[in-house]
């Protein structure tokens, strides 16, 4: 894991005067780890957040992971990203307080297309990575959405 970089200078020119100034901005006191899975498989299950999640406290950074729906932890399969988005949206209801964003991969039309003339294309259907159509993408929004409520409801009941 890399942590944020301490603060640099920042130098830049001012022609009107000719002159250097510099300042030194606030170093950035967040940090995340972001699941993706790849090669080595899957990891978005329980075990792989809590163990990101404690990995963040031991270096003294705040328990924040985002996990990607799509990519590896999809198998690369984008009608696999609703069964993904369930497990995170289960772990949020039972309080998971570590996942604070989660990624889609979604446009207005399912799948992908070859890039051809423009006359050719499909209106809203990606031509880079397969996507989630936006009839397919709603339900999980809601479905996450309904997780976080439920999960604000324990954390306010504790």
């Amino acid at each position: 894991m890399v942590s944020p970089p301490p603060p640099r200078p920042v130098s830049w020119a001012e022609r009107s005067r000719g002159s250097r100034p510099s300042c030194r901005p606030p170093a950035n006191p967040i940090c995340h780890i972001f699941l993706r899975g790849g090669t080595s498989g899957r990891n978005y299950d329980e075990t792989h957040v809590s163990r990101a999640a404690e990995q963040l406290d031991k270096a003294g950074f705040a328990a924040s992971v985002m996990v990607d729906c799509s990519h590896g932890n999809s198998s690369k399969d984008y009608r696999r990203q609703p069964e993904v988005a369930r497990n995170l949206a289960e772990q949020i209801a039972a309080g998971q307080g570590a996942i604070f964003g989660v990624m889609l991969e979604s446009f207005l039309v399912d799948g992908r297309q070859e890039l051809k003339g423009p006359g050719d294309l499909v209106y809203g259907q990606s031509i880079t990575d397969a996507c989630l159509g936006w009839d397919s993408t709603v339900p999980v929004l809601r479905e996450l959405a309904q997780a976080v409520q439920k999960r604000r409801s324990r954390a306010a009941a504790e």
